[in-house]
């Protein structure tokens, strides 16, 4: 399997929103209004998806907290049933 972790590109966003789905996080449709702001750059977050075989298989939310300074609030999210995708199989922790 080839994985790798990228900023998250428009092409992305069905993926993302099979992740969503799948993992029952939110409605998948709730998306294309959360992300607009990274894909304009018209804010401060950022967004990754770890990738296996060519297939989005989970996103990397993170933002500035607004009530301090240098802090960041991360919240990953994988698809059900991947595995390796923070790390190759058999990679030393």
């Amino acid at each position: 399997m080839d994985y790798a972790i990228r900023p998250a590109r428009p092409s992305d966003i069905p993926g993302i929103k099979s992740v969503t789905k799948d993992a029952d996080i939110f409605p998948p449709d709730m998306l294309d209004a959360m992300i607009a702001g990274y894909m304009g750059q018209a804010n401060g977050d950022i967004r990754f998806v770890p990738v296996a075989d060519g297939q989005v298989a989970g996103f990397d939310f993170c933002e500035p907290e607004r009530m301090t300074s240098g802090t960041w609030n991360d919240t990953p999210c994988r698809a059900h049933g991947q595995t390796g995708l923070s790390r190759p199989p058999g990679h030393p922790v």
